[in-house]
C-alpha cells in the first residue's frame, strides 16, 4: 500500500492515548502534528512541517512514487495469485453448548472436548476459542461465551467458515443426553444431527466421542457440497455489512485494481459504520493514489481520530499511515518498526514500511519488504 497526502490541521480533540500504544519516541512528533495544548502532555520540542508551498511542489513526484510502489506490488501479486495457493481444508466453528444440567460447568467441559476432537480431523480446520474472542473484540462485543445463533453465525460468516457445530447437554433422569448439529452457515441448512444418552455421569465422556465422531464423519460427507465464501478482512467494526462492504472493497481495489469502484463501496461501508477507522484508512490510500488530495486527507484524518478503540495491530497500522501521509517519515518508520517488533509477519506493516521506503526511493528494502508482505499473507 501506498498512501501520501498533506498534513490537515488537528483540533483539541484529536489524538492523545496511552503511551504503551504507540512508543515514547512517537508521542511528541503525534502531539505536534495534532497541536494538542501544551498544558496536556510535557513541554514538546518544535517539529517542523513543510510548507504548503513544499508539499504542492512534491504531490505529483510522489504520486508517481506511488504509482511505482503499487506497479511493483501488482506484479508480485499477479504472480502470486498464478503460482496458486494448496487446497485449504473446511473452517468449522463450535460454539458453546447449551447447559441445562445442575452443573454449570459440564457444557463448557463438553464444548471443549468436541473442539479437540474434531480438531483432529485433517479434513476440517476448527477456530480455536482464542480466535473466537478476537472476532467478538472486531465486533466490539464483549469476550465470552457465544451461545446465541445470530451471534455464531456472524462470527463465523467474519472468519470464513464453511459450518457451525451448536449443541445442548441436558439431565435425563439419573443420566445425560448430548446433542448436536452441524448447520451451513450461508444457509442455515441442518447438515448433520447427532444425539447419544448416557446413563450416568461416568458413560459421559465415551458418549461425547461418539457424538464427536459421528460429527467428524458427517462433516467429511456433508461440507464438500457446502459453498464456501472467502473470510471477511479481520479489521474491527461493529457493523457486519460494513465489513462485508470493506471486504468486497479489498478484493476490488488491490486484486482487480479497479480502486474507483472500491473506493465507492468504501463510502458505503463507513455509511454504515461512521467510527469504521480502517475503512477511513483505506479510502484515504486510494483516493492519493488516484490523485484525489483533499478527499484523502479527510479520510486519513478521519482514521487517525477514530484508531483509540482499535486493537493494537490496527492502531500501530493507522498512526504509521497517518504519519506517512504527512511526511513524517521517521515517526512512520519506528511506528512500522515498533508493530513488525511484535507483529513481525504483518502484511499491512510490512507494505507499509515498504510504501515508506519506496519514497525514499530505498527501493532494494521497499522491494524486500514488499516480498515479505506477500509471502505473510
Amino acid at each position: 500500500e501506498s498512501l501520501r497526502a498533506a498534513p490537515t490541521e488537528i483540533r483539541d480533540e484529536a489524538i492523545v492515548e496511552p503511551h504503551d500504544a504507540i512508543p515514547e519516541s512517537l508521542v511528541a512528533n503525534e502531539a505536534a502534528a495534532s497541536a494538542a495544548p501544551a498544558a496536556s502532555m510535557e513541554t514538546l520540542a518544535p517539529l517542523s512541517i513543510p510548507s504548503s508551498r513544499t508539499f504542492a511542489r512534491w504531490r505529483w513526484r510522489i504520486a508517481a512514487m506511488a504509482a511505482a510502489a503499487a506497479l511493483i506490488l501488482a506484479v508480485l501479486l499477479a504472480a502470486r495469485y498464478r503460482t496458486g495457493r494448496s487446497a485449504t481444508v473446511d473452517r468449522v466453528l463450535v460454539a458453546d453448548f447449551h447447559n441445562h444440567t445442575r452443573d454449570s460447568l459440564l457444557a463448557g467441559a463438553i464444548t471443549e472436548a468436541m473442539r479437540a476432537d474434531l480438531s483432529q480431523s485433517r479434513r476440517t480446520r476448527v477456530m480455536s476459542r482464542t480466535q473466537v474472542q478476537a472476532v467478538l473484540e472486531q465486533m466490539r462485543q464483549p469476550t465470552g461465551q457465544i451461545t446465541s445463533e445470530p451471534m455464531i453465525r456472524e462470527v463465523a460468516e467474519r472468519y470464513g467458515v464453511k459450518a457451525f457445530v451448536r449443541g445442548d447437554v441436558a439431565s435425563l433422569g439419573a443420566g445425560y443426553t448430548v446433542s448436536a448439529e452441524l448447520i451451513a452457515v450461508k444457509t442455515g441448512e441442518t447438515l448433520v444431527s447427532v444425539r447419544e444418552d448416557a446413563s450416568d455421569s461416568t458413560k459421559l465422556l465415551a458418549v461425547v466421542d461418539r457424538v464427536s465422531d459421528r460429527l467428524r464423519r458427517g462433516i467429511g460427507e456433508s461440507l464438500w457440497a457446502v459453498r464456501s465464501s472467502p473470510p471477511l478482512e479481520q479489521v474491527t467494526t461493529s457493523s457486519l455489512q460494513a465489513l462485508r462492504l470493506y471486504s468486497q472493497a479489498i478484493r476490488i481495489g488491490d486484486q482487480e485494481g479497479d480502486t474507483h469502484r472500491a473506493v465507492d463501496i468504501l463510502k458505503q461501508a463507513v455509511g454504515f459504520d461512521t467510527n469504521f477507522a480502517m475503512a477511513y484508512r483505506k479510502l484515504g490510500i486510494y483516493l492519493m493514489n488516484m490523485g484525489v488530495h483533499a478527499a484523502s486527507d479527510d479520510a486519513l484524518m478521519h482514521a487517525f481520530r477514530n484508531r483509540a478503540r482499535l486493537p493494537e495491530i490496527e492502531r500501530f497500522n493507522t498512526a504509521g499511515s497517518y504519519f506517512s501521509s504527512v511526511f513524517l517519515y521517521d515517526s512512520a518508520i519506528t511506528t512500522c518498526r515498533a508493530l513488525l517488533a511484535i507483529y513481525p509477519t504483518d502484511p499491512r506493516g510490512l507494505a507499509n514500511l515498504a510504501a515508506v521506503y519506496m519514497d525514499l526511493t530505498d527501493f532494494a528494502r521497499a522491494e524486500s519488504l514488499y516480498r515479505r508482505a506477500l509471502e505473510s499473507d
